[in-house]
This record gives structure tokens, sequence and C-alpha cells, in this order.
């Protein structure tokens, strides 16, 4: 019974891949209409796809399928002309890092006392 739950929510996943995919092309939206999409049939509204090994796996190979497309649109040159950008956004996460795990630290010092 299992291997038919992960057929299925394959398949819910694939129905709102497609209809998030003609959203996007009908109204051009950007990514939000498959984080949209995402939530709606998540565990938050319809549970048609839970949070399981399937769906952890293929968030993981998404998120991969993402990095190669933006590597193959990225060029050298485009990278030196976004120099003051990048130094500016590392530093800014960098320093958000810095600030969140100095917040953690004092926090779980003075929650053990």
């Amino acid at each position: 019974m299992n291997g038919l739950l992960g057929i299925i929510e394959i398949f819910y996943i694939c129905l709102g891949g497609l209809l998030g995919y003609f959203l996007y092309s009908k109204y051009n939206t950007g990514v939000g209409v498959y984080i949209i999409m995402g939530v709606i049939l998540g565990p938050s509204i319809f549970n048609c796809v839970s949070i399981s090994y399937l769906s952890t796996t293929l968030s993981s190979l998404g998120i991969l399928f993402v990095l190669f497309e933006i590597g193959l649109h990225l060029s050298y040159k485009k990278i030196i002309l976004l120099k003051e950008y990048l130094i500016s956004s590392s530093l800014s996460i960098l320093l958000s890092i810095i600030f969140l795990s100095g917040f953690v630290l004092i926090s779980s010092i003075y929650s053990k006392t």
C-alpha cells in the first residue's frame, strides 16, 4: 500500500507542477506560483502530499536543477560586472549569520539558568 501512496503523491506533484506551469506561462507570475501550489497541496491546506522521503528527495533534486539552470546562464563576464553587488551581498549574509549565531548562543546560555 505504501508504494501506491507514493505513486499518488507523485501524481499530485506532477499535477501541481503542470497547473503551476500553465499559471506561470499565462500570467508571468514567477516562481511564486510553484510555492503557492506547494502550500496548497502540502499539509497546510489539502494534505495531498505529506513530508516524506519522496518529497524531501524531489525538493533536493529541484534545487539542484535550479542551480544547474543558473550555472548555464552565468558567465565569468557577468560575475565581473556584478562584483560590487556580490561583495556587498556576501558581506550582508556573513554579518547576518554572525548576528544570528550570537543571538542563538546568548539565548542558549541564558535559557540554561
